[in-house]
Formats: C-alpha cells, sequence, structure tokens
C-alpha cells in the first residue's frame, strides 16, 4: 500500500497509511471487542462466485434498505482465512435513485453464525462517523450511508480475517 491514497478532484484531501491503520483498527476493536479478537485489513484479489450464501450483494441491500443496488467499480474483494481459503466477500453497491451507498459482507458458507463486520467510508466524513456494523449472522451483515457525489472506500470481515479497498474510489 502506498503512503496515501490518489487524491480525488471532488475535495483534493487525502487519506494516509495511518488514518486506514487507524479507521481499521477502530473497526477490528468495536467488531471484536465481544469476541476478543482482531482484524487486519488487507486488500485482497479477485471475485469468486462459489458459495452456498443464497443472499448477494444487492439482494442483501435490498433486503436492509430497499431499493434497487448496482454495483460500482473496483466493488469487491474476497476475505481469506490464515490458510488462503476464502470465507467471505466484502463489497459496495450504489442506489442510483437515492445516492446511498450500501457496503454488505457476505459469508460464504452461509448456514453457521460468525462473526461479521463491515463499515463503508465516505469521504470527508470522521472515521467516528462512518456507517459501520458488526454481529453474528449466517449469511451477511450490511450497512448504508449518504454519499452523493462523494468518493467511500470499505473495510469488512468474517471471524478474525478481513479484506478492504482502504482507497477512496467509486467517485460519481
Amino acid at each position: 500500500m502506498e503512503g496515501s491514497c490518489a487524491n480525488t478532484a471532488l475535495s483534493g484531501a487525502t487519506i494516509t497509511e495511518d488514518q486506514v491503520r487507524k479507521l481499521a483498527r477502530r473497526l477490528a476493536i468495536f467488531g471484536m471487542s465481544m469476541v476478543s479478537a482482531l482484524a487486519t485489513v488487507t486488500a485482497i484479489g479477485s471475485p469468486a462466485q462459489a458459495y452456498t450464501n443464497p443472499f448477494r450483494a444487492a439482494s442483501a441491500c435490498t433486503s436492509e434498505f430497499g431499493g434497487e443496488w448496482t454495483a460500482l467499480t473496483d466493488n469487491h474483494r474476497e476475505i481469506d482465512d490464515d490458510s488462503g481459503t476464502a470465507v467471505g466477500d466484502v463489497y459496495v453497491m450504489r442506489n442510483s435513485a437515492t445516492r446511498f451507498d450500501c457496503a454488505v459482507t457476505l459469508l460464504r458458507d452461509a448456514g453457521v453464525e460468525h462473526w461479521l463486520s463491515v463499515m463503508l467510508g465516505i469521504q470527508g466524513a470522521s472515521g467516528t462517523d462512518y456507517p459501520h456494523k458488526s454481529g453474528y449472522s449466517e449469511y451477511y451483515v450490511a450497512v448504508q450511508g449518504y454519499v452523493g457525489y462523494k468518493c467511500v472506500a470499505y473495510w469488512g470481515s468474517v471471524d478474525s480475517s478481513s479484506a478492504s479497498r482502504a482507497k477512496w474510489a467509486s467517485c460519481l
């Protein structure tokens, strides 16, 4: 990861690697305080589609918040455990009618509860104001936030494994 993420034409702000670490630490502390585990944020590779979860990113967002959700550019990270096995996925989706984004962590092997966390970073907001949610679920955990024309970043975890897109992107 580079020392700071790309500037955007919208605000000219940057997010530093240290800020990303602090935000990830807040998510981990918030999410894992109940299970006394730590989550680390790492950028993980490409999408894979082999899972038993009946929900997909758009259907999870619709189930939680209603509306129609579409994929953004660079909207997915795979969450792998320590052995390299994919255990979940984190996505960011947009409702173009409302200008809300939805971040969702999906469990790959549905039917057994795991500790899931998700956070949606909205450029210009402080890290403590980012929509975030954690809890035990058999399927997914989702949050939404009004982004208007701002850039977003996202983080997700399954138990102590995590993934993110910690740079500002998907600016419309």
